[in-house]
């Protein structure tokens, strides 16, 4: 059985692939494919996000969105707390 290689890549290249972000992380830049949420664990995170909305009113609660980690990480957690943007991150993925 042959071994799986790896290939380092840069934030601006993972970006530069287009959709591909969308069901995939980059991690200390390798890029790994993410695991499709089952209902439970959709609820749960529908559920906490809920609590937070209403526990934090000045922060921005994101669900499932990938966020800017440098220099080479582009996780999508379940939940994120972010601070409020001019720019309502419309221009720049959250750091």
């Amino acid at each position: 059985m042959q071994a799986l290689q790896q290939h380092q890549i840069t934030l601006a290249e993972y970006f530069s692939m287009g959709e591909l972000h969308n069901k995939t992380e980059l991690i200390n830049g390798v890029i790994y494919d993410m695991v499709p949420p089952g209902p439970n664990h959709s609820f749960i995170v529908r559920e906490i996000s809920k609590l937070l909305v209403l526990s934090l009113k000045n922060e921005i609660i994101s669900q499932e969105q990938l966020i800017q980690l440098f220099p080479d990480n582009a996780p999508q957690p379940d939940i994120s707390i972010l601070k409020p943007s001019n720019t309502g991150y419309k221009t720049a993925h959250p750091q």
